[in-house]
């Protein structure tokens, strides 16, 4: 598993409680670092960002990773990337789609507006993890490189 030393923030962008609920168990399971919140839309994540963010253990401040579906109502996943490219205070902030959309197009438009990751859902939710993991260590090593 990826080395991520100390605890960090989870945003999971997610509507289906279902999916929410399997993806809370496996952080639990597969790791025990990291702090989760929930928004059930790509509208409530952005209400989340604009506001001192708080997760469910009390912290406040940005999250350092946001696992993000593509197929929500609303303005949905792709509208919520569209949002985010040119926010400057949180480009900073991985994202990571977790969707059942899997053609070329869609990761490559993802990747366009600035996710740093790109996995389709399955059953594999020790590798999802490991995937959230390996972009915050990523986004750290950059950040330690540019800084």
């Amino acid at each position: 598993m990826v080395s991520v030393p100390d605890a960090y923030r989870l945003l999971v962008v997610e509507d289906d409680p279902l999916d929410a609920a399997r993806i809370r168990v496996a952080f639990v399971q597969h790791d025990g670092h990291a702090r989760m919140n929930v928004a059930r839309s790509a509208e409530e994540a952005i209400a989340y960002l604009e506001q001192p963010w708080q997760d469910d253990m009390g912290s406040i401040g940005l999250p350092d990773v946001i696992l993000l579906d593509l197929q929500m109502p609303g303005m949905g996943g792709q509208g919520f990337l569209e949002w985010y490219h040119p926010q400057s205070r949180i480009a900073h902030v991985p994202v990571v789609v977790y969707t059942t959309t899997s053609t070329a197009d869609s990761s490559q438009d993802c990747f366009a507006m600035g996710a740093a990751g790109y996995l389709e859902k399955s059953t594999d939710l020790k590798g999802l993890v490991g995937a959230v993991r390996r972009a915050i260590a990523e986004h750290r090593g950059r950040m330690r490189r540019s800084g």
